[in-house]
């Protein structure tokens, strides 16, 4: 059993693939990592709105 923890020990599952690992996306503030999901959906919703005729 590993003790190992954080981005060293995400960087394979047990079969031997890299995980995924964004070090700038998983580690900024959390203002910004606010800001960057809320604008993400404001552009979803805005696209919903527009595009799809259920909404």
């Amino acid at each position: 059993m590993s003790t190992a923890a954080g981005p060293r020990a995400a960087d394979r599952d047990g079969r031997g693939f890299p995980r995924y690992w964004d070090q700038e996306r998983e580690t900024r503030d959390p203002r910004d990592r606010d800001t960057v999901v809320l604008d993400r959906l404001r552009h979803q919703l805005h696209y919903a709105y527009e595009q799809l005729p259920f909404y």
